[in-house]
């Protein structure tokens, strides 16, 4: 009896030892896995992306159903923020920068570097950190986590390039490029008019065939030649 209850504290002893170490090498890999959190596995979690830096205008992007807006005022590019939410999926450790380097990289990130957070729908912060410069080669990036010490050298997973352009642009690329939102069906005629050199100016018209590239002029010969029918297209936004 007494060797039975002996084996059975014994047991209760292990199991209470190994709950113990599981738990902390839980908590550890937790703190490691915090200064490394950058990327962001489920980009359909991502509804605001802010995004600062010393030399270019703030920036922050919100999503709007299917699209997304700039600084609450403007229609953003969405090629380009679909660029930027690729990038934040893919995002990987390309190696370990050497503690000689360390001081280099703060001094470089702090000179340079890019604040970006990311909100989810409850406008809660999930990601924050810091870009800064390429390697020499130009196929990683210096990054650190917001509240951590530990650089890191980042790249994008099974692309090349750095990752900086896909967050450092001018306000006038986060912008969407079209002046006019049409239905493209509902055009019969575009008119494109160059006041200082009217022989240019050109016009185009729908038909039942598809499309005509026409002098706007009467005085105009019309000895326009006939693009391709998608780049007509080019001209409108459904």
């Amino acid at each position: 009896m007494n060797k039975t209850i002996f084996l059975f504290a014994l047991m209760i002893l292990l199991g209470l030892g190994l709950f113990f170490i599981s738990n902390k090498e839980e908590s550890y890999g937790s703190v490691r896995q915090g200064d490394r959190l950058f990327a962001v596995p489920n980009i359909d979690q991502v509804y605001k992306i802010f995004i600062a830096s010393r030399d270019l205008k703030p920036v922050t992007l919100t999503r709007e159903g299917s699209s997304w807006r700039l600084n609450d005022k403007y229609k953003a590019n969405q090629d380009v923020v679909q660029s930027t939410l690729m990038a934040l999926n893919n995002l990987e450790l390309s190696f370990i920068p050497p503690k000689n380097a360390y001081h280099h990289i703060m001094k470089d990130l702090a000179a340079r570097g890019i604040k970006v957070e990311v909100y989810n729908k409850n406008q809660k912060k999930i990601r924050a950190f810091y870009i800064g410069g390429t390697s020499p080669d130009g196929l990683a990036t210096q990054m650190i986590v917001e509240g951590y010490d530990q650089p890191y050298m980042m790249k994008l997973k099974g692309r090349t390039g750095g990752i900086r352009p896909h967050f450092e642009k001018k306000f006038s690329d986060w912008r969407d490029r079209y002046i006019f939102k049409n239905a493209f069906d509902d055009l019969d005629t575009f008119k494109l008019i160059y006041p200082q050199h009217l022989k240019e100016s050109f016009q185009i018209i729908t038909h039942d065939d598809g499309y005509r590239i026409e002098p706007v002029f009467g005085q105009t010969p019309n000895t326009m030649p006939q693009p391709h029918h998608s780049v007509f297209q080019r001209y409108f936004y459904d």
